[in-house]
């Protein structure tokens, strides 16, 4: 039993150690904005159904991202609505 569990125990340790390398090089290659010399395209979905409450909020939020305004697109997406929510996104 113990030669198994060793077995098992060297298995869990090898991929504990390929996941760290993995992780490790991951951040190690990431790109930064000073090297792309850009921003990347965003796209933000909302999708919203009777949040008059909420919208408000929620848009004046979307209103004072810092954020390259021709890479980033909002989508807001009425979910049949019986509220003034759709006003509001309007």
């Amino acid at each position: 039993m113990s030669i198994v569990a060793d077995v098992l125990i060297g298995i869990l340790v090898l991929f504990s150690v390929r996941r760290l390398l993995w992780v490790m090089a991951s951040w190690l290659r990431r790109r930064t904005l000073t090297e792309t010399g850009r921003w990347p395209e965003v796209l933000i979905a909302v999708a919203f159904r009777n949040e008059q409450d909420s919208l408000p909020c929620l848009l004046s939020s979307l209103d004072a991202l810092k954020y390259d305004a021709e890479r980033l697109s909002i989508c807001l997406v009425d979910d049949a609505s019986t509220d003034a929510s759709t006003d509001l996104a309007e």
